[in-house]
């Protein structure tokens, strides 16, 4: 049960990631409310990681993807033990 909701907060924090990424290619739709939230909640989280990488080519940021693939990587690794824990 356990595993369950915490496999399902991920995906959704994985998708409202995605949705951030995606807004942040298109200007105009950094001036929406949303964004600005979203910006304010994930640049505390992406910070640490944009600090370690650099910008691509001076502009592309890849620390969502990163993000994503850490957190792939974690679940991959606490998920088995979850199940094995019975939770």
């Amino acid at each position: 049960m356990i595993s369950y909701l915490l496999s399902l907060l991920v995906a959704i924090f994985n998708f409202v990631l995605f949705i951030y990424a995606v807004m942040s290619w298109f200007p105009a739709l950094t001036s929406n409310n949303f964004y600005i939230e979203l910006d304010k909640f994930f640049s505390k989280i992406l910070d640490p990681i944009r600090k370690a990488v650099p910008l691509v080519a001076g502009k592309f940021d890849f620390s969502p993807i990163i993000l994503i693939i850490i957190l792939a990587i974690g679940t991959n690794l606490i998920f088995p033990i979850l199940h094995k824990l019975g939770l």
